[in-house]
């Protein structure tokens, strides 16, 4: 699996190999999201020092489009909305009351200072895809090493759930998980949403690996079976549609490459056959009935999920119409089930508008040929996944959308 991979090269020195591998161990393990808050704090701390270090020592310009127009405006949102202290007027109290009153565990949230919520934020948008470019611009050997590491790691996770589903998981006190006393499963994640969002991201990365033959096409295979299962585990609604999506996309780039082959008809053939195997045995069906996404989710208050989700889906509605231009500041940044309504409830029309321009940049990258549609999957899994999720902030989204980044200037990479 770790094919052609050589861990040293005579081109860096063993400084930057020293802080690389603290960089990479902090990689690894902020993805293991159930470990206490404090120690999460440490591994983004070595990614922070890393990065910072390796900046001092390379300090070459990297152009993040988007990014400096997006925390300015959630800066400047920031300081409207503390000044007339928004979030806690008369009138966000009573929305909050309409709309969340027989749903008190549901609103998320954060009565942390705004500044503080912005800074972690801006620290997400700005240390991994600085660490990720930096490497990539040593040696493209160590940039393919943390991918697969990042892999690793997210796939641990998974296995994990699966150890949990059997009850072959050891009991920790300290790991901090929700949703497996329902039945839901979150491997090393503090919640099985968490997992679904770190294994769907992870897709178009081995994607990228297959492609790149660092790993071998079996693996993939491996890898997206193990994927699937954890993602099923997780019980997550979203995580399954947007995991079905993806294949549905790879599948339909794969048909699109080989199309003038005369052997397209045959393979499209044998997806049909496939497809078709699939409804007969009843696969879909079996989905429906064991997760969320069935019509019989009426047991085991699954309902109220659902309808704690469309209050908080009405909640970030009115707040965003409520205060159109600068929202409510960012104590909202993680409620609401929308990242779209999360940044519109937070910075306003402007921030969203700030936000779509992030987006746009990285799209319209110059990623390598070969690898476009990889790296774009990336971006388009993100905005997929917030349709009906929370992640927006977590600092380790912006490792996958990182790499994104990694392709701005390749005929610069040093290849060893």
């Amino acid at each position: 699996m770790l094919n052609r991979i050589k861990m040293n090269s005579p081109k860096v020195s063993s400084i930057d190999n020293l802080i690389f591998a603290v960089g990479l161990f902090g990689i690894c393990a902020v993805t293991w999201t159930c470990l206490s808050q404090a120690l999460n704090y440490f591994f983004i701390g070595m990614i922070v020092f890393s990065t910072y270090i390796l900046r001092l020592r390379h300090n070459k310009r990297i152009g993040f489009k988007g990014i400096n127009l997006l925390i300015f405006v959630a800066l400047l949102s920031t300081v409207v909305s503390t000044l007339f202290s928004l979030a806690s007027s008369n009138k966000v109290e009573a929305i909050r009351d309409s709309s969340l009153l027989s749903f008190p565990v549901v609103d998320s949230t954060d009565f942390s200072n705004p500044f503080i919520i912005v800074l972690k934020w801006a620290i997400s948008l700005y240390v991994l895809p600085t660490f990720i470019v930096t490497v990539r611009r040593l040696s493209s050997t160590k940039y393919n090493i943390m991918l697969i590491f990042w892999t690793l790691s997210v796939a641990l996770s998974a296995f994990s759930a699966i150890l949990q589903r059997f009850d072959l998981f050891p009991k920790v006190n300290f790991f901090n998980q929700s949703g497996i006393d329902s039945g839901r499963f979150a491997g090393l994640s503090n919640h099985p949403n968490t997992l679904a969002v770190l294994v769907c991201l992870t897709f178009p990365v081995i994607l990228i690996l297959n492609r790149s033959k660092f790993i071998k096409f079996r693996w993939l295979m491996v890898l997206g079976l193990l994927f699937e299962y954890a993602i099923f585990l997780s019980g997550s609604r979203n995580g399954i549609i947007c995991s079905v999506l993806i294949l549905i996309f790879v599948f339909t780039r794969r048909f699109e490459i080989s199309r003038r082959s005369r052997f397209s008809g045959p393979r499209l053939f044998v997806v049909i056959l496939f497809l078709f195997c699939v409804y007969l045995i009843g696969l879909v069906e079996f989905v429906l009935q064991n997760t969320r996404l069935g019509s019989s989710v009426g047991r085991s208050g699954y309902d109220e999920s659902t309808q704690g989700r469309l209050a908080l889906l009405e909640y970030g509605f009115q707040v965003s119409s409520s205060f159109p231009i600068t929202g409510i500041g960012p104590t909202v940044l993680k409620t609401f089930h929308n990242i779209y309504l999360q940044i519109a409830g937070s910075f306003g029309i402007i921030g969203l508008l700030a936000f779509f321009n992030y987006i746009r940049n990285l799209l319209r990258i110059d990623f390598s040929l070969n690898l476009k549609f990889e790296y774009r999957l990336i971006v388009y899994v993100f905005l997929i996944y917030g349709m009906l999720n929370n992640n927006l902030a977590d600092f380790y989204l912006y490792f996958p959308l990182g790499l994104c980044y990694a392709t701005l200037d390749d005929h610069r990479v040093r290849h060893d």
